[in-house]
């Protein structure tokens, strides 16, 4: 009975479940019957025993003393024809038994260091940071396939490759997007006020800092915009859901999200080269045409605001346009390199 208990004793004590009543059990014992009877079973235990639980070392020391004295014990006896040898496992057991918990120990601090390296490799996500400069559009084809074109004055940051169940991209300024379609991968438009959210679709997000509002144009497809940050951030959680014809218009300063009309030729011809104004005011022109040319424009004439300019130009130079600013608003230009001087 005594011979069972010790090897169940020293089985849980291997596996890290013996209590400290337990491992003292287990030393008295080894101190009253030795380790010779441990036996086998012992040693299919110890072989068994992969992964080294995490010993106390003071408790394997007084482990270690006892199986020493046990040796002791019977080198004592002196047998002259039958010589009592410690198993060959329990031998092992002595030598391994300290190694074990310095490997423990050591493994137990390397190993956090080493698995937070493996698991910022295995999440390790390259971003792309695309910037246009004023004057540059450019297009971009997105891993998944998805074709972006990007105007003046954008940035798009995106992931070299799309991971996990979600294509995400982040815009500020304005972009046109083909998505592709994968039902099981939503594509995401994320932009400081709206969130944009589609399968498979192609539409516009003009979404500049300067500007007042947040515009969202659709093609074709369906596309779903709520505020950006959600019912967290006080938005009261107001979704909209667009079709091909209709435009989800963000008011930054009333913080409002409503539908509207759009006329194509403004949300979506300006890839093709086609630049476009209704009813703009004056300031608003200006910076369009900062953006899409490229220019730094300087105004040192008193300009009367109560006229709007309305006017589509498709691949014209910039003087053009200026002519036709200049009969509005009634100035003269002058253009050097990068700068306008309207007086």
């Amino acid at each position: 009975m005594k011979t069972r208990k010790k090897q169940e004793l020293f089985q849980k004590y291997l596996s890290g479940r013996a209590s400290d009543k337990e491992v003292d059990l287990l030393m008295r014992l080894i101190d009253e019957g030795g380790t010779d009877d441990l036996g086998p079973q012992a040693e299919i235990i110890w072989n068994e025993s992969h992964l080294f639980p995490q010993m106390e070392v003071e408790v394997t020391e007084r482990l270690t003393n006892r199986i020493a004295a046990s040796l002791d014990q019977m080198k004592e006896q002196n047998l002259p024809k039958t010589l009592r040898v410690m198993p060959y496992w329990l031998r092992v057991a002595a030598v391994l038994v300290p190694v074990a918990v310095f490997s423990v120990v050591f493994y137990l601090i390397k190993g956090k260091e080493t698995s937070l390296v493996a698991t910022e490799q295995v999440e390790t996500i390259t971003y792309v940071e695309k910037i246009n400069p004023k004057g540059q559009k450019s297009t971009i084809i997105l891993s998944d396939g998805s074709v972006v074109t990007l105007n003046a004055d954008s940035k798009l940051v995106y992931q070299e490759r799309f991971e996990g169940k979600e294509r995400k991209v982040t815009l500020e300024g304005e972009a046109f997007f083909d998505v592709t379609k994968d039902p099981s991968r939503p594509f995401i438009i994320e932009t400081e006020q709206l969130i944009t959210r589609v399968l498979g679709t192609s539409f516009t997000v003009r979404a500049y800092p300067n500007a007042e509002g947040v515009k969202v144009a659709v093609a074709t497809g369906k596309v779903s915009v709520e505020k950006a940050g959600g019912k967290k951030s006080g938005n009261d959680g107001e979704t909209l859901v667009l079709v091909p014809g209709e435009m989800g218009v963000f008011e930054k300063l009333h913080r409002t999200l409503n539908k509207e009309s759009f006329d194509e030729r403004d949300l979506f011809e300006w890839k093709e080269g086609l630049i476009y104004f209704e009813n703009a005011e004056f300031g608003e022109v200006l910076e369009r045409l900062e953006q899409w040319y490229g220019v730094s424009i300087k105004v040192e004439k008193r300009i009367s605001l109560e006229k709007d300019f309305s006017g589509a130009y498709k691949n014209k130079p910039l003087e053009l346009v200026l002519e036709g600013l200049a009969f509005v608003y009634d100035f003269e230009y002058e253009i050097k390199s990068k700068t306008v001087r309207i007086y």
